[in-house]
C-alpha cells in the first residue's frame, strides 16, 4: 500500500495545497496584486510623501513671503520709498521691539511690522509683554503699547505709541479714534505704521542737530497740517522765532521757513537774515503779498522778481477746475534739473493762484536761480482782468550762492500746499516738493514723505449705473425670453 495511501486516503494532493498556501512576505503583503498595481500603489505612497513634505516646508515660511496684500489701500504693502531708505540708510542692525501684552496688539499693526522687518535682514522684531517682564519698560525708558525702535549700534531709540488720539503730540501708528456713542467704544479710522517705521528708522540712524525755525512777527501762518506732519517725520526739530523779540537767529538754526507772510520786515530783521545766509543758512520763502518791501529786496538779493497779478496756464489747466477758477489752477511744470523736484517730475502737481516770478535782468555775483516750478510756455500773466501777457513764469526756484552756500527757495503760490489742495488729494506732490525743499539744507536727513493710510472701508461704485440697468435689466432678461421661445417654437413644429 503506498505511504500516501492510507485507509484509501490520498494526502499527496493535501501537502500540494499546503505547498500552495505557504506565501512570500510580497505576497503576504500584497495579496494577488497584480505589478500593475504595486507601481500604482507605490506612486500614491511617494506622492503622499512629497506633499506632506511640501506643506511642512511651507508652513515655515515667513507670512511675508506667504500673504499677498488685497486691501484697497495697499495696508500692509511697504512702499518703495521706505525700501529705498531702508536700503540706502540702514547698515546697523535695527530692533523693533514692540511693549505689549500677549495678544493685545491690534492684528493690522502686528502683521505690518512682520512684512516690514522682512525688508532687510538687519531689521528684527521681538515682543515683550511688560506684565511678565516689568523692568521691561524702565529698560526701554518707555511706556506700554509703544514700538521702541533701536539702533544696536549706536544704543539712539524711538518710541512710537501703537494707538493714539486725534490732536495728541506724540507719533502714534493707529490714530484719529472715533466715537461711536451707541456701542460705548472708538475705532481707528487711520494707519500711519509704515510712515512712523521710516521716520524712527531714519531718526536712529541720523547724525543732524540743526533745527527748523519757521518765522512769525510778520502775520504768517502756521504750516498747514499736513506739511507739519511730514517735517516732523523727517526727525527735524522745529520751533518758532521772532527774530526781534528773540534777539537773533539761534546758533542750532540750519533753515528758516517762513510761510505767508502779510506784513514786512524790519530793516534790522532784513540785516539779520542777510548776515544769515551769507554764513550759509537757508531761508524758504512762500509768499503771495507783492508789496512787502524787504521781502522784495531779499529776493532781489538773490536774483528774482516777483510780480504783480496771478499767472495761469492756458494748456495744463485742470479742466475739472475751470468753471471755479478758469486757467488759475493748473499742472505746473516740475523740473527734472533740481534735486529737490526731479523725483516729482510726473504731471501730479496744482498749482492755484500763483504769483508769477522771473529773474532779475542783473543777476548778482555769485548767485544761480534753478526753476523749481514753472508755468508752459503757454502760461498767462494776468495784470488785471483784462490785460495780460503770455509767457513762461516762475512759480518756485531756489537761488544757490556758490560762495556762502546759502539757498533762497521762494514758492509764489500758499495755496498749493494748504490742506484743502495737498492735505486733501493724496496723491498730488506739492507737500512732498515744499518738504524736499526744507529738508535739502540738511545732510544726511531724508524726506520721510509717506503719508498715513485709510482704514474706511472703500465700496466698488459703477460709474454711470444706467447703461448697466438697461443691459442687465432690460436686454438680457429679453434675448433670454427671445431665445427660449424660439427654441420652443421649432420643437413644436418638429
Amino acid at each position: 500500500m503506498s505511504e500516501n495511501n492510507i485507509n484509501g486516503q490520498d494526502f499527496t494532493e493535501s501537502a500540494d495545497v499546503k505547498r500552495k498556501e505557504k506565501k512570500s512576505f510580497k505576497q503576504w503583503l500584497f495579496g494577488n496584486v497584480s505589478k500593475k498595481g504595486l507601481y500604482t500603489a507605490a506612486v500614491s505612497i511617494l506622492v503622499a510623501a512629497i506633499v506632506i513634505v511640501f506643506n511642512l516646508v511651507i508652513a515655515q515660511l515667513p507670512s511675508s513671503v506667504m500673504e499677498f496684500d488685497l486691501t484697497g489701500s495697499k495696508l500692509y504693502t511697504v512702499s518703495d520709498r521706505s525700501k529705498e531708505i531702508i536700503s540706502e540708510k540702514v547698515s546697523d542692525d535695527i530692533q523693533i521691539t514692540i511693549l505689549a501684552q500677549e495678544d493685545s496688539v491690534d492684528e493690522r499693526v502686528m502683521k505690518f511690522i512682520k512684512k516690514y522687518a522682512a525688508v532687510s535682514p538687519h531689521i528684527t522684531v521681538q515682543q515683550v509683554d511688560p506684565v511678565l517682564h516689568p523692568s521691561a519698560l524702565e529698560t526701554y525708558d518707555s511706556k506700554e503699547d509703544t514700538v521702541v525702535v533701536t539702533n544696536m549700534a549706536t544704543g539712539k531709540s524711538a518710541s512710537i505709541d501703537i494707538y493714539g488720539f486725534e490732536g495728541q503730540s506724540s507719533a502714534m501708528l493707529l490714530y484719529d479714534y472715533e466715537y461711536y456713542y451707541y456701542y460705548q467704544q472708538r475705532r481707528a479710522v487711520s494707519f500711519d505704521c509704515e510712515g512712523q517705521l521710516t521716520s524712527a528708522i531714519v531718526y536712529v540712524v541720523g547724525t543732524t542737530t540743526d533745527s527748523v525755525y519757521t518765522l512769525t512777527g510778520h502775520n504768517e501762518e502756521a504750516l498747514p497740517e499736513n506739511m507739519a506732519e511730514l517735517v516732523e517725520k523727517s526727525n527735524l526739530a522745529t520751533d518758532e522765532i521772532d527774530l526781534l523779540v528773540d534777539g537773533g537767529i539761534p546758533e542750532d538754526c540750519g533753515t528758516i521757513v517762513c510761510y505767508n507772510p502779510t506784513a514786512d520786515l524790519s530793516n534790522d530783521e532784513l540785516t539779520m537774515l542777510r548776515e544769515f545766509m551769507s554764513q550759509g543758512g537757508n531761508v524758504i520763502l512762500v509768499i503771495d503779498s507783492t508789496d512787502l518791501k524787504n521781502f522784495n529786496s531779499l529776493m532781489s538779493d538773490n536774483g528774482l522778481e516777483l510780480l504783480e497779478g496771478y499767472v495761469g496756464d492756458e494748456s495744463r489747466y485742470y479742466t475739472s477746475y475751470a468753471s471755479y477758477y478758469g486757467y488759475y489752477c493748473f499742472a505746473p511744470v516740475v523740473s527734472a534739473s533740481s534735486s529737490i523736484t526731479s523725483q516729482f517730475t510726473q504731471m501730479n502737481a496744482m498749482a492755484l493762484y500763483a504769483r508769477g516770478m522771473v529773474q532779475s535782468e542783473n543777476m548778482p555775483e555769485n548767485v544761480t536761480v534753478t526753476n523749481l516750478m514753472t508755468t508752459s510756455a503757454d502760461g498767462i500773466h494776468y495784470i488785471q482782468e483784462d490785460v495780460y501777457e503770455s509767457g513762461q513764469y516762475i512759480i518756485g526756484a531756489d537761488a544757490a550762492n556758490s560762495e556762502s552756500g546759502s539757498h533762497l527757495i521762494v514758492f509764489s503760490s500758499y495755496y498749493m500746499f494748504g490742506d484743502d489742495i495737498a492735505g486733501a488729494f493724496a496723491s498730488l506732490s506739492n507737500s512732498n516738493i515744499l518738504l524736499s525743499a526744507i529738508t535739502s539744507g540738511f545732510e544726511g536727513v531724508e524726506s520721510v514723505n509717506i503719508g498715513s493710510r485709510s482704514l474706511d472701508i472703500g465700496y466698488n461704485t459703477i460709474k454711470n449705473p444706467v447703461p448697466w440697468m438697461v443691459l442687465f435689466v432690460i436686454i438680457v432678461p429679453a434675448a433670454f425670453i427671445i431665445c427660449g421661445f424660439v427654441t420652443w417654437n421649432r420643437r413644436r413644429r418638429q
